[in-house]
């Protein structure tokens, strides 16, 4: 499954590398399945590494339980509607936390949904 890279304000596709946006694609389980490659900048971990591995180990106070399939897309839907960003705490490689603003959409791709996670350090 690939990523599509988006700038939230804007709400366009774009190729590679959007200012200092990232994104995740998430299964409907919460579980991280792909995203751009420059996450390694921003968490210290390949994208290879961070593949299988649930969205909340590296932003744990996104509400996402592998038993609730259902409650993470209706959360990613009401939650991004219209693209609002909530401030969050990504937690990186080295331990320490990284604010960073989110922004959920749901996707329906190859007739599966998935979540798509863009965020961005907030510089504070």
């Amino acid at each position: 499954m690939g990523y599509e890279e988006r700038t939230p304000e804007a709400g366009v596709v774009v190729d590679g590398a959007a200012g200092d946006w990232h994104t995740l694609i998430l299964d409907a389980e919460g579980r991280i399945t792909s995203g751009d490659e420059q996450m390694v900048d921003l968490l210290g971990v390949q994208m290879d590494a961070l593949a299988g591995q649930s969205v909340t180990t590296w932003i744990p106070d996104l509400p996402f339980s592998a038993k609730t399939p259902g409650y993470n897309l209706a959360y990613a839907v009401f939650h991004g509607a219209g693209g609002t960003k909530v401030r969050r705490t990504a937690r990186c490689a080295a331990g320490h936390g990284v604010s960073v603003d989110t922004v959920l959409s749901s996707h329906k791709v190859g007739g599966r949904r998935c979540i798509a996670l863009d965020f961005r350090t907030t510089g504070t």
